[in-house]
């Protein structure tokens, strides 16, 4: 069963979505409430609402999937109420969907045609539905759709399922999996704060990530030995400037195109990324629907740290954009960064999408030989690994963790620990070290252990 999807647009400007059921065709209002919260606070950008949406869409066809199941009358096999246990299905069909073995989520995956997603797609995906039943608890979204909707009693035992599924044997086929797909729905956002613990969604255990994945953004971040040379060979001014700034001080793609001419001050060699509460104030010359392009992730500083040499690869050759490639483009906005293609010149390079925006920077990688290709994005990666592990200072190399937490603008301390490569180095240092050390003896173990308790440094 897929849900059919509906967008419109809300007074904010933003792009929202609507969903109807595909038998009935009445509209489920909880999720659409949830997208015109989340538009109305103001803090969530049109990609992020997008995600949102889709996700909410693959948890109603799952919902729909799995009241056509029930109306095969395919046994869960599970224990507890049956929402309860659907509910916690759900994570299982988003990783594993028509491979998993349990024999109910491959007949949903099935019928919703679900190939199952990534890892961290999971994540995005729970975060999102977490966060709509949590809204949907505070707002009591359908306060009557117990009333209205659910048909079927969905808090009983699996035992008494099917006396419930027998209670409405005189409706068709479809008009049954429309009952229990919109009582399921009824339940998660009504009333089940009543007669089931919350559900909070997470991934399954065996699907975490394993220790294998520790230099993850070391392995993501534009490699350091290449990055003058890509700067160097830039096809443009305008690339120079966006590169340099992008490796030179760590913000986020969507910040740097962001930017206006008066963040930029040449004469002190400074630039600032206002928080979305400054910010947003200045867009008032945008049209709705330029609006909807803005990005913002909750920069909690407007300090931004350049790097040498990048900040004077950006201010040298800032006047040298400014006059031969921004001047000539003839732009009617004051966005620092614009697009230099002939059919969107002089428009702002944020209103692109991130693969136009990053075709300069491949070809730039194509030039020189670079494989496997890196996104702009790299550039930040590149930023916090060099900057809290490998940055030359008076006292040594990298800086602590509340110095660039500070400098990429995180507001958790957390975002920023997963740049640390220190100690994931000096472990995997001390391994090749005992292992050297034990081919040299000739693996005597019990001589090692008796040189060990000689050591006068051995702790206890």
């Amino acid at each position: 069963m897929h849900v059919r999807k509906q967008q419109f647009r809300h007074y904010t400007g933003l792009q929202l979505w609507t969903f109807f059921d595909p038998f009935s065709t009445r509209e489920y209002q909880g999720p659409r409430q949830y997208l015109e919260y989340l538009a109305e606070t103001g803090s969530n950008s049109q990609n992020t609402i997008k995600a949102k949406a889709n996700a909410l869409k693959s948890f109603l066809d799952f919902l729909g999937s799995c009241s056509e199941v029930l109306e095969g009358r395919q046994p869960i096999n599970a224990p507890g109420k049956i929402l309860s246990r659907i509910l916690m299905m759900y994570p299982v069909y988003l990783a594993e969907a028509d491979m998993s073995p349990n024999s109910f989520v491959v007949a949903v995956a099935k019928r919703t045609g679900f190939g199952g997603v990534s890892k961290s797609s999971v994540a995005s995906y729970l975060s999102a539905i977490n966060g709509f039943i949590s809204f949907s608890d505070i707002e009591w979204i359908g306060q009557q759709a117990l009333d209205q909707d659910s048909v079927v009693d969905l808090f009983v035992d699996e035992g008494d399922l099917m006396a419930e599924l027998r209670r409405i044997d005189h409706l068709s086929s479809c008009e049954r999996i429309s009952v229990v797909s919109r009582s399921m729905l009824a339940g998660v956002i009504s009333g089940g704060p009543k007669q089931i613990p919350r559900p909070v969604l997470a991934m399954p255990k065996r699907f975490k990530a394993s220790e294998s994945s520790d230099l993850e953004r070391y392995e993501k971040a534009f490699p350091a030995s290449r990055i003058v040379d890509l700067i160097k060979h830039a096809s443009s001014y305008r690339d120079v400037c966006l590169f340099s700034l992008l490796a030179g001080t760590g913000v986020r793609t969507s910040e740097a195109l962001q930017l206006r001419l008066e963040d930029i001050d040449a004469i002190n060699e400074v630039v600032k990324i206002l928080p979305y509460a400054e910010r947003i104030q200045k867009y008032g010359d945008l049209s709705d629907h330029e609006k909807t392009k803005l990005a913002f992730k909750g920069r909690a500083s407007s300090d931004v740290v350049f790097l040498e040499p990048f900040r004077s690869y950006f201010f040298d050759n800032l006047m040298r954009y400014m006059d031969r490639e921004r001047g000539l483009a003839y732009p009617g906005h004051n966005f620092l960064f614009v697009t230099l293609a002939n059919n969107r010149k002089g428009n702002p390079m944020f209103l692109g999408d991130a693969c136009s925006n990053n075709r300069t920077f491949k070809k730039t990688q194509n030039k020189l030989g670079i494989a496997p290709s890196y996104s702009l994005h790299s550039l930040r990666h590149f930023y916090g690994v060099w900057l809290r592990n490998f940055a030359p200072h008076s006292h040594g190399y990298g800086y602590p963790l509340s110095v660039v937490q500070r400098a990429m603008g995180h507001q958790s301390i957390k975002s920023t620990e997963i740049y640390s490569l220190l100690d994931k180095l000096v472990y995997l240092e001390f391994i090749e070290a005992t292992n050297h050390t034990l081919k040299a003896l000739g693996f005597d173990f019990e001589r090692v252990r008796n040189e060990a308790s000689k050591d006068p440094t051995l702790i206890n």
